[in-house]
Order: structure tokens, then C-alpha cells, then sequence
């Protein structure tokens, strides 16, 4: 077992933040605009 990677899971953490308005429609694009169609998965993600 590696425990590098498992030192690391320990330590990871996912936070939440409020983000405005105006900088949401910035999200998908930044990061899922290299995936062709993404904006087609966006509903069947969230559906």
C-alpha cells in the first residue's frame, strides 16, 4: 500500500463556497470547455 496517497486522502478536504452570480457562468466553461458538447451534459448531470 502506498501510504503516500493515503497520508493524503487523510488530509483531503473538499470546502463549499458562495460564489456570485457573476462568476458562475464562467464555471462550466473554465472548467469542462475542452469536452466537446459539454454544455449537453450540464442537464443530465444535475438531472
Amino acid at each position: 500500500m502506498n501510504t503516500q496517497n493515503l497520508e493524503f486522502a487523510e488530509q483531503a478536504t473538499i470546502t463549499a463556497s458562495v460564489l456570485p452570480d457573476e462568476l458562475r457562468i464562467g464555471f462550466w466553461p473554465q472548467h469542462f470547455g475542452s469536452i466537446p458538447q459539454w454544455i449537453t451534459l450540464e442537464p443530465r448531470i444535475f438531472a
